[in-house]
């Protein structure tokens, strides 16, 4: 068997799929031909045996047989020279002889498979884009059944993550009998719940914890000068250093007496600091998010600063990295409430000279500038535009806010 030959055979086959899988995107008609010429089709010349060219239109005439080409012949090479161009007759009849499903085929077992999904975060937009023959952080129609189990995964994480956070390989084992499931459809998950379909797109880890999926369930981690309703109808006041309380057990966060902020932090390292003192003592509620919040974490502030924000004077405050991480985890906490959520040592400006993690790309500049313009940051977005440095929380000395 000639590997060349067939592999030319199947290369003219699937040049004209393709061009009209582009014209299927594109919905317009076409005559989808190949020209067997030097300029567009050089491996046809460069075969190195008679017999490769031979097998080669032995391949074509079989397609042609079958209805799916036509071939025309250049009538002064002799019988079976060489061939001028080929036409394309019935796209279906080629991606049959190629093995693989049509743009058009795989988009539409796509659209019947996620019919029942439609109401769900972003499965109308992802088919919308599938239609035009884009993809989605590199997925096509092909990888449809693994945005089908992001679908079941968010579904289940809005029925069970309410209160609690949920251990990601148990509801994984649940859901597909695979315990390691959900973490390998981590870019369907992110397609399917993201704020909008377009890059710079998110971490993994930060797209499991914004569904409340953990590895193992992690307390809330509280300090600072206030108390703690349970949700067993006691209070306990917050001790020093700090408390760590499963997000089920608490009812709400309670400001202390003279209290002028709840402050959220982004990385542990930069809670302890503060908790154990080191810029201070605290006059107000510190809470460590675990990164990018989950629901359950998101629930026991939303409970809290209703009440917190009712007292004259108080402010929220939100410090992490600084990057398009930090500026999106920020705006989940922005979000939960109408009050301005203000931005805590992350402006660049205030530290020339600390080093940086990385350069910002320009997607990243634009996603910051994006976010901030919406939930009132803008002169940090300009801030960081400037800058480009990427700043890790963890870099800079703690200090509190002072009102």
């Amino acid at each position: 068997m000639s590997t060349k030959g067939n592999s030319l055979a199947r290369t003219v086959l699937e040049k004209l799929l393709q061009k009209s899988e582009r014209a299927w995107a594109q919905q317009a008609e076409r005559e989808h031909t190949v020209l067997f010429s030097e300029a567009s089709l050089p491996e046809y010349f460069k075969l190195p045996l008679r017999q490769d060219k031979d097998i080669a239109h032995a391949e074509l005439r079989e397609a042609e047989r079958d209805g799916a080409i036509s071939l025309e012949w250049d009538r002064r090479a002799g019988t079976d020279g060489q061939i001028v161009r080929t036409r394309l007759v019935d796209p279906n009849r080629v991606a049959a002889i190629l093995g693989r499903p049509s743009a058009w085929q795989a988009y539409a077992h796509a659209l019947n498979a996620l019919r029942p999904w439609m109401h769900l975060g972003n499965v109308a937009d992802i088919l919308a884009r599938w239609r035009t023959g884009k993809t989605i952080r590199s997925l096509t129609p092909l990888e449809v059944q693994d945005v089908i189990d992001a679908c079941k995964v968010v579904e289940a994480c809005r029925e069970s993550t309410e209160t609690d956070d949920v251990p990601i390989r148990r509801l994984s084992g649940q859901l597909f009998a695979d315990s390691k499931r959900i973490e390998g459809i981590g870019a369907s998950l992110d397609m399917v719940t993201a704020e909008r379909l377009e890059p710079p797109w998110r971490d993994i880890e930060d797209v499991l914890s914004g569904l409340g999926l953990v590895k193992l369930p992690q307390p809330i981690l509280v300090a600072g000068n206030g108390a703690i309703d349970l949700d067993d109808g006691t209070t306990l006041r917050i001790p020093a250093p700090y408390i760590g309380l499963s997000p089920a057990s608490i009812r709400r966060l309670v400001l202390g007496e003279n209290a002028t902020y709840i402050l959220t932090v982004e990385n542990l390292t930069t809670f302890h600091e503060l908790a154990l003192g080191k810029a201070g003592r605290p006059n107000g509620l510190i809470l460590y998010t675990g990164g990018m919040p989950s629901p359950a974490m998101l629930g026991v502030y939303t409970r809290s600063i209703n009440d917190a924000l009712t007292r004259p004077g108080v402010k929220r405050f939100h410090w992490g990295d600084i990057d398009l991480g930090g500026i999106r985890i920020a705006a989940s906490i922005a979000r939960t409430y109408e009050a301005p959520l203000l931005l805590w040592n992350m402006d660049p400006s205030e530290y020339l000279g600390y080093p940086a993690r990385k350069r910002l790309t320009e997607d990243e500049v634009r996603e910051i500038e994006r976010v901030s313009e919406k939930f009132g940051w803008p002169h940090i977005a300009s801030a960081i535009a400037s800058d480009l440095r990427a700043i890790e929380q963890e870099v800079l000395p703690p200090s509190l806010p002072r009102l």
